[in-house]
């Protein structure tokens, strides 16, 4: 077996793997939904991930337990599954063709607030852009948390129903 093409085959994918960065898809007619400032005490701070990124984005006044009657509990923090197809493109062309896909991320949280507890969601859609030219790129935010926290705080919250597919 002829080792060049294997060669030429692992150079392109260290090439593009390397070279990628996300940007947030602001939603249509998007605007801060942070200063709403419902004042919540969120139960379960230990799921630190979503915890900092709900912190962040600051679309709720977050309190102790005695200054309000609201309860905030994270429930789920994910992705839906996406083609990865299009990495192949960057790969034949050694990353010199650019390549996007856009990933939608969800945001889960149940609000209670005496004995009634609604669930929200709120949407949040990232484009992952592969191509040897991000390494001159700069991402519009440090961190993917900051990222996340900018998108919540764009993404209108809308009750979870029985026929979402989460």
């Amino acid at each position: 077996m002829p080792k060049k093409p294997i060669a030429a085959l692992m150079l392109s994918f260290i090439i593009t793997a390397c070279t990628s960065n996300q940007y947030l898809v602001k939603p249509d007619g998007a605007e801060n939904f942070s200063p709403i400032k419902e004042s919540v005490f969120v139960v379960n701070k230990e799921s630190t991930e979503q915890f900092s990124i709900l912190e962040k984005s600051a679309i709720y006044n977050l309190v102790d337990p005695g200054e309000t009657d609201k309860k905030l509990k994270l429930v789920s923090f994910g992705r839906h599954p996406t083609c990865g197809l299009a990495y192949l493109v960057s790969m034949y062309t050694l990353g010199l063709l650019p390549v996007s896909t856009e990933t939608k991320h969800y945001f889960i949280y149940d609000l209670q607030q005496g004995d009634v507890t609604r669930t929200y969601v709120h949407d949040v859609i990232v484009k992952t852009r592969v191509s040897i030219w991000e390494w001159f790129a700069k991402p519009f935010t440090d961190s993917e948390e900051e990222l996340f926290a900018e998108g919540l705080s764009l993404s209108k919250r809308r009750l979870a129903t029985d026929m979402d597919s989460i």
